[in-house]
């Protein structure tokens, strides 16, 4: 059976982008989401296994590098068929690690880019982080087309990369939950 692993900074990004994911996946495959400890009852109703690492959000070297480490262990012992990530963060780490690991698949969601609005060298720095995600992903999706162009323009991505699934979107739209006719039938409530 093949193996397949989720890496989110935070349980709630699993929660609010990769659910419909993990679920089709796990119809086939062995599944398992690394993640952050804090908040991950969000996770008790997916069929994956959980293995808990605090990624840290803002930049730690330290902290950065033994997650490094983590990683490039897990997915040496875990010996996975695929890896895919989502986030700034998540993809800086986990894909480097999944290069170092062997993994032969590694997909990175790039979904907004926070060195846009930076100068100087914290742009540069965080751009070459970018560049670095997409060097080591076998395959990078981005959530619109304008967001591809974006970044091949950039020099994140080269021309012909970067796969948008339909017309765009992390997770894809719930036709029936927003449904235009249902719209003004009754009014919105959060699941």
């Amino acid at each position: 059976m093949k193996k397949i692993c989720f890496v989110a900074t935070i349980p709630e990004v699993v929660h609010a982008f990769l659910k419909a994911h993990i679920r089709a996946s796990a119809e086939k495959w062995s599944v398992k989401i690394i993640t952050h400890p804090e908040n991950a009852e969000l996770l008790s109703d997916l069929d994956a296994e959980f293995i808990p690492l605090a990624i840290e959000r803002k930049p730690s070297p330290w902290r950065d590098f033994l997650a490094l480490v983590r990683l490039v262990s897990i997915f040496r012992r875990e010996r996975f068929d695929l890896v895919h990530s989502i986030g700034p963060k998540t993809g800086l780490l986990a894909m480097p690690a999944c290069w170092l690991a062997g993994v032969p698949n590694r997909i990175h969601v790039f979904t907004g880019q926070g060195w846009v609005n930076k100068r100087g060298g914290m742009r540069h720095a965080f751009k070459m982080a970018d560049r670095l995600i997409a060097l080591c992903a076998t395959r990078s999706l981005v959530d619109s087309p304008s967001q591809r162009d974006f970044l091949v323009s950039e020099g994140i991505l080269k021309h012909g990369e970067g796969i948008v699934i339909g017309h765009g979107s992390v997770c894809g739209i719930d036709g029936h939950r927003f449904h235009p006719m249902r719209i003004y039938e009754q009014p919105f409530v959060k699941n």
